[in-house]
């Protein structure tokens, strides 16, 4: 027996409804949390537990860009820095973001992130408190629970010529990077050869390295900023082909919890698919009712998405 998913329906999508913070929190306890957590977003409340904002390690990296540290002097004034860490995270949240009622349908949900380009979206109730967050990881943790054939194929969902950062490179250097060109991860690599190429830096990455350093305090921030790409980087690349089902890319993500792979076409990186490219062009190119035909699960809880 089987039944279409709604977001009243089943409470596993709400677990991490208590994980947020306050309007005063510091910046740096925010990013202590979605490293804690593996999360990319946090709800942002107020005393009453109302969603006031919402705040993402993007955030993060353009709070961080925006100093306008130069990337090629060293030993620059860590307060500058520490400052903003200290900051209250509504210094940097975006402010009402846009909610859903937690009652609505799944593909509701589905729908606003696509058409507004949204990696996550609060729920919450009538007066506003917040209920709990669905973002594109869950969609593809519902995707990625089965190895079936879709039908489409990753050479129609990827972006090719993804952009590149020397393995030799500053962290600092990515940072920029990130927030120039509003992109979530980097390819590191010397080249498009396969063989070449290190691995992705996240700004998921960036945000544990900072961490780390803040946490066991044996570098200061400046010289963290300084250290190269390829040290901070997380997994080895995970890769796909153009000809591989849209379902493998899903499975694939799933399987090691992350956001994106690149495309290899003859041992060359031709591009990177993501999670946000995956549900924004089966939204796009098939709609609501296909994409809701993929998601039905058996009333079996272990098919609980792994968070």
């Amino acid at each position: 027996m089987s039944f279409k998913i709604k977001l009243n329906h089943l409470w596993w999508l709400f677990s991490r409804q208590t994980v947020s913070v306050k309007e005063d929190s510091k910046i740096s306890a925010s990013i202590r949390i979605m490293v804690k957590r593996n999360f990319r977003h946090l709800p942002v409340i107020n005393d009453e537990q109302k969603l006031i904002g919402i705040v993402s390690a993007q955030d993060v990296i353009d709070a961080l860009h925006e100093l306008n540290i130069d990337p090629e002097v060293r030993g620059y004034d860590d307060k500058v820095i520490m400052d903003l860490l200290n900051f209250p995270v509504k210094h940097i949240i975006t402010k009402d973001p846009l909610h859903l009622l937690y009652k609505a349908e799944l593909m509701e949900a589905v729908k606003i992130m696509s058409e507004n380009n949204k990696g996550a979206l609060p729920l919450t109730d009538e007066e506003g408190r917040l209920k709990g967050i669905i973002t594109l990881r869950d969609f593809i943790s519902f995707l990625g629970t089965s190895i079936k054939p879709i039908g489409l194929k990753v050479k129609d969902f990827y972006n090719k010529k993804p952009i590149c950062i020397n393995p030799e490179d500053r962290l600092l250097n990515a940072i920029n990077l990130m927030a120039e060109k509003k992109i979530r991860r980097l390819l590191i690599s010397y080249s498009n050869s396969l063989k070449d190429t290190q691995g992705m830096i996240s700004n998921k990455d960036i945000l544990r390295f900072l961490d780390f350093g803040l946490g066991y305090s044996l570098i200061t921030i400046s010289d963290l900023l300084q250290t190269k790409v390829s040290k901070v980087m997380g997994n080895p690349l995970a890769t796909v082909e153009p000809e591989d089902d849209i379902r493998v890319a899903c499975f694939t993500m799933n399987t090691l919890g992350i956001g994106g792979l690149g495309v290899v076409i003859d041992d060359k990186i031709d591009g990177v698919i993501t999670e946000r490219d995956i549900v924004t062009k089966l939204y796009e190119f098939k709609g609501l009712k296909f994409i809701e035909s993929l998601i039905s699960f058996s009333e079996d809880l272990s098919f609980r998405p792994p968070w």
